[in-house]
């Protein structure tokens, strides 16, 4: 298995101030600059997939 994998820079205010909460079993990315939340997941190797996934390809914005 591959050592895991940091998150990238918040994509909302680009901060690399992030943390890995973790509450009723589930793990996030949250920046702690603009407070953007990434979605909750059951390890922290998914939770920072997601949040790169979505840096790297935004909801709703034009490419």
């Amino acid at each position: 298995m591959s050592a895991r994998k940091k998150p990238v820079p918040c994509p909302d205010c680009g901060s690399k101030k992030l943390r890995l909460p973790i509450c009723m079993g589930g793990v996030w990315v949250e920046c702690l600059d603009c407070h953007k939340s990434g979605p909750m997941h059951s390890s922290p190797e998914r939770a920072v997939a997601a949040w790169n996934r979505e840096a790297i390809h935004p909801k709703g914005k034009a490419e």
